[in-house]
């Protein structure tokens, strides 16, 4: 009788043990996942920048006959596209192709 108590209450013990371990791995994971989902968003924004910047230091000759531009990336792929010729509205477009992160923005010049 006290054998199978003893292996009973070591069972118990090794499953809860078992649950606890697994919770904690998959709370570490999701921490992970989370922490490079930011790190892809930081470095979406900068490219945004980047594009805004290189939007602004184009001279207004040039704007003129610009339609689109497409800059591919290991990890992003970067868009200006321009809506009208009347309004000299443009796109800004930074997706990325490893995690579910897309950032725009719209500028009038």
């Amino acid at each position: 009788m006290k054998k199978s108590y003893i292996l009973f209450s070591t069972l118990v013990i090794v499953v809860i043990f078992s649950f606890v371990a697994k919770n904690i791995l998959e709370t570490n994971a999701l921490k992970s996942r989370v922490v490079n989902e930011k790190l892809h968003f930081i470095q979406a924004k900068s490219h945004l920048i980047f594009l805004e910047n290189y939007l602004l230091s184009i001279n207004e000759d040039e704007l003129d006959n610009f339609s689109s531009l497409q800059i591919v990336d290991n990890d992003f792929l970067l868009t200006i596209k321009k809506y009208d010729d009347t309004t000299k509205k443009y796109f800004l477009v930074v997706s990325s192709s490893k995690f579910k992160v897309r950032v725009t923005k719209t500028i009038y010049l």
